[in-house]
Parts: structure tokens; sequence; C-alpha cells
């Protein structure tokens, strides 16, 4: 199962703060140096593994990380994935925003 989130770069640029902000699918506004979240649904019988990627329009689909159903957190670099069970979802937490955040994630169970 691969679905997809987007934060839309919205070229708004101030000389005076030199960020840009971007606004996810859902309409919530980040700025450039901010931290967000991203969240996927997945159903019972989700397989053995939860995955988030990001996808650059010019250098094709990049992994981030990776949670296995027997881990509830993972971090890697700038991302952490987390995974609740009750509430079948798991997360993408992206600290520190940076312009190439400005794209299409996907999140995947396999």
């Amino acid at each position: 199962i691969l679905l997809c989130m987007q934060l839309t770069c919205m070229n708004i640029f101030s000389p005076l703060l030199n960020r840009f902000k971007w606004t996810t699918t859902g309409g919530t506004e980040i700025k450039e140096g901010e931290n967000f979240t991203l969240n996927c649904s997945y159903k019972d019988g989700a397989d053995d593994f939860f995955q988030w990627f990001r996808q650059d329009p010019r250098e094709g689909i990049h992994f981030l990380v990776q949670l296995f159903v027997n881990e509830e957190e993972k971090i890697r670099g700038r991302f952490t994935a987390k995974l609740n069970k009750n509430d079948q979802q798991f997360s993408l937490h992206v600290e520190d925003s940076q312009f190439h955040d400005a794209t299409n994630f996907l999140c995947a169970t396999g």
C-alpha cells in the first residue's frame, strides 16, 4: 500500500527572514526551519513494516525511514517515524524543515 501526502511550496519569500513557507494538503502552513508531522493510517493486518519516502521531482523517490511492526519509534537524521497501533497510524516527524521538503511524501506498508 502506498499513499501520498504533499507539501506545496507557496513561493513566498521574505528577504528579511530569508525563509520559504509551505502549505500541506490539509492547509497547515509550515515555514522553513520549523518542525512538522505527517500521519498515515493503515488497516488491521498490515504487514511487517512501515516506510516513509520523499519524492524529489528531479531525483526520484528517496527512502527516509522504516519501522518494523515490533518497533514504536525510529530516528534517522532529521526524520522520526512513530507507530501508534491503537490508532492504526504511523507518523513522520520532520525536524528543521528545508526547502527541498516542499514535495510529496509517501508512506507504505509491506
